[in-house]
C-alpha cells in the first residue's frame, strides 16, 4: 500500500494513533499459515527495499548537515543506515510540532515517534526499576524527536520538500 494513504487514519482521532497502551494480558500467538506465507514472500524483496531506504536516508542526511536547527542521531558518513523511519532531533518542541504540520501539509508523513517516555505509560510503574527517578534527558529527546519516511515512494521531490520544510 502506498504510505501516502496513511494520512487517512491519521485524520481520525478516535483511532488514537500514537497512543501507547501497556497491557500485560495482551495475547500473543504464532503466525497463521497465511501470515507466514505473506512474510516469506516479502523476504524476497527485502534487499531491494532496504537498499532503497538506505539511499533515501543517505540523501536526506547529506542535506540535513546544512541545517543548524536539526540534528541527525548517531549517523556516520562511512555507514549506510537502514532506517524504517529516519530519526532527527529538532531544536525545540514548538519547532517539532510546527515541522510535523508543515510536512503533513506537503504530504510527508513525519511523526513525533513517541508520545512520552516509557516512564509515563499508564500501568507500567510496577515494571520499571527506579520509577520515581527523573529522566530529564529522555524527556528532552521525546519532545524534540521526529521521524521522516524513507520508503520507496519518497522521491527527490519529496526529499526537496522535506529539506525546504526543515530549513524554515
Amino acid at each position: 500500500m502506498n504510505p501516502y494513504c496513511y494520512r487517512i487514519p491519521y485524520l481520525l482521532p478516535f483511532l488514537k494513533l500514537g497512543e501507547t497502551i501497556y497491557d500485560q494480558s495482551f495475547k500473543t500467538a504464532h503466525l497463521t499459515k497465511l501470515q507466514d506465507t505473506i512474510g516469506s514472500c516479502m523476504l524476497e524483496h527485502l534487499e531491494s527495499l532496504n537498499s532503497s531506504r538506505m539511499q533515501t536516508a543517505y540523501k536526506i542526511i547529506e542535506q540535513l548537515s546544512q541545517i543548524d536547527s536539526v540534528k541527525t542521531i548517531g549517523t556516520n558518513n562511512e555507514i549506510k543506515y537502514n532506517y524504517l523511519r529516519l530519526p532527527i532531533l529538532v531544536s525545540d518542541v514548538n519547532k517539532r510540532d510546527e515541522l510535523i504540520k508543515r510536512l503533513f501539509d506537503k504530504n510527508i508523513s513525519s511523526s513525533s515517534m513517541y508520545p512520552s517516555t516509557i516512564k509515563n505509560i499508564y500501568g507500567i510503574e510496577n515494571s520499571i526499576v527506579n520509577y520515581n527517578k527523573s529522566f530529564t534527558n529522555a524527556d528532552q529527546v521525546v519532545r524534540r524527536l521526529i521521524t521522516l519516511p524513507t520508503h520507496k515512494f519518497v522521491n527527490q521531490d519529496a526529499i526537496d520538500n522535506i529539506i525546504a520544510c526543515l530549513k524554515l
